[in-house]
């Protein structure tokens, strides 16, 4: 059974000690397509090659803000680990998906302009296929969406996938690389939850 790295949340309790979340949806979900899902925060980078190595792909999870657009510690701690994770497996050349927060975050990183959304907070759409003959081969999908933020453009590193009606890019890929990122949430309820799980299955074949 391959293994998958989640990314958690960072944040702080009320005696400010930092902890570390993962939504459940997760695991059950991951367990559903048949992959064991493992979680957590490390800052050796030791610890980073090693779960490199001995991880079949990484998942930076959604949830929460970027550094960029919420200045908090918090925020600042995610953004670099998952950085320094992304480069691990990236030299490994095995697969990433990155959800929501993580398409911000790697969409930034590589000089794409996030601006606001209207519409797209606890709500499902339509997004539309842009490319014919890709791996995610279905004319179009109806997705969750949660996030207050968007792409209507990237940078030419990137492929474009899918949009909504908006031009929000949905689905898109970085070039030449195994890196795939989905702005909806897999792991929560989506109208086309059949085709979503066989995209990850094909990220993560």
């Amino acid at each position: 059974m391959k293994k998958i790295f989640i990314t958690p949340k960072i944040d702080y309790d009320k005696h400010n000690q930092s902890q570390t979340i993962i939504n459940t949806e997760w695991y059950s979900y991951l367990s559903k397509l048949k992959y064991q899902a493992y979680s957590g925060y490390f800052k050796e980078e030791k610890d980073l090659i090693i779960i490199s190595k001995n991880f079949d792909g990484l998942i930076l999870s959604g949830g929460g803000e970027i550094f960029s657009k919420e200045k908090k510690f918090k925020n600042k701690l995610r953004d670099e680990f998952e950085i320094r994770l992304l480069k691990n497996f990236t030299k490994v050349e095995k697969p990433i998906l990155c959800i929501c927060r993580g398409f911000q975050l790697i969409g930034t990183k590589n000089n794409s302009k996030l601006v606001k959304t209207k519409n797209h907070i606890k709500t499902n759409h339509k997004i539309y296929n842009t490319k014919k003959n890709n791996i995610f081969n279905v004319r179009e999908l109806n997705t969750n969406s949660f996030h207050k933020y968007m792409f209507k453009k990237l940078d030419k590193n990137f492929e474009v996938f899918y949009v909504s009606k908006d031009k929000s890019v949905e689905i898109a890929k970085i070039k030449n690389k195994k890196i795939f990122c989905f702005m909806f949430h897999p792991e929560r309820k989506n109208q086309s939850q059949k085709n979503i799980d066989l995209f990850l299955k094909k990220i993560f074949k």
